[in-house]
């Protein structure tokens, strides 16, 4: 149930988080401020896909790399 509860609630709202949070880190021309921010939000924003669709990681688990 809790794992239900994180993959129908949580997941959407980080994916909208990240979204606000990488429209933040644009210039007026649309290029990132931070390019290591943008890495971090997008590898993170992958993983989540991932979790979402049920792609577990080598060991058979979701690992989400900070």
């Amino acid at each position: 149930m809790i794992y239900h509860l994180f993959m129908r609630l949580l997941l959407p709202i980080f994916e909208d988080l990240f979204a606000v949070i990488c429209s933040q880190n644009q210039d007026k021309k649309g290029n990132p401020l931070d390019a290591d921010l943008k890495y971090k939000l997008d590898r993170y924003h992958v993983q989540m896909k991932k979790a979402s669709k049920g792609k577990a990681g080598p060991k058979g688990n979701f690992q989400f790399l900070v």
